[in-house]
């Protein structure tokens, strides 16, 4: 029986990109956990990240590109069979309407390493149509901006040195670890927590102020 550990890091869709260390046993993963190691992520991970032991053996995972019939039903067909229906699809586009016809519409988690492939797929195509923002990230700077005059930050780890920190509408203690740990350490060293927030969360039970609107 072959059995290795691999030091990775999650590749899902936030910026944590937190560090694991998963398990393989004769060619399939059977454990994730934290790597303490990380400086960044301390060896903590969601229940998402710890969940792609369960994802990637489950019966229900897609392994093969799907496609709809003319009956409205899902048929599997080979990769080369899809790519080539995206091509042609692309191509007729192009021909019809031109190349601005064509939306490019990409989430914050494709703004790392790969980001430059977008550009070398849709500049031979001729351009594309793009979108001001995502539904994701852009929101939340929005508001910032809105709120504060500017979208300017300090580095996450002086968290550890406010004096004072208002958590208005968050709830780090359940959707950023990482950013809590940081907030707790705070605390600790005296910082006063207040979170605004209607409901009752993990954060608001560790806060010292709580305010309900």
């Amino acid at each position: 029986m072959s059995r290795q550990t691999i030091r990775t890091v999650c590749p899902r869709n936030c910026y944590c990109t937190c560090g694991m260390l998963a398990t393989v046993e004769d060619g399939r993963l059977v454990s994730i956990e934290g790597d303490p190691e990380n400086p960044a992520t301390a060896g903590e991970l969601c229940l998402k990240g710890l969940s792609y032991v369960e994802r990637v053996s489950h019966e229900d995972r897609l392994t093969a590109p799907l496609r709809r019939n003319r009956k409205g039903a899902l048929e599997v067909v080979s990769w080369d069979d899809a790519l080539d229906g995206i091509v042609a699809a692309l191509w007729a586009i192009r021909r019809e309407s031109g190349p601005l016809a064509a939306l490019h519409y990409e989430g914050s988690g494709s703004h790392g390493a790969l980001s430059g492939l977008a550009e070398g797929f849709w500049t031979p195509f001729g351009g594309c149509t793009r979108a001001h923002g995502d539904l994701c990230w852009p929101a939340g700077l929005e508001a910032t901006r809105l709120t504060y005059g500017a979208n300017r930050h300090n580095h996450p780890t002086s968290t550890r040195d406010s004096r004072f920190i208002l958590l208005w509408g968050h709830n780090p203690a359940e959707t950023n670890i990482h950013q809590w740990r940081l907030v707790l350490e705070a605390q600790k060293r005296g910082a006063t927590i207040a979170v605004v927030d209607p409901r009752s969360t993990d954060s608001t039970d560790a806060a010292d102020l709580h305010l309900q609107p």
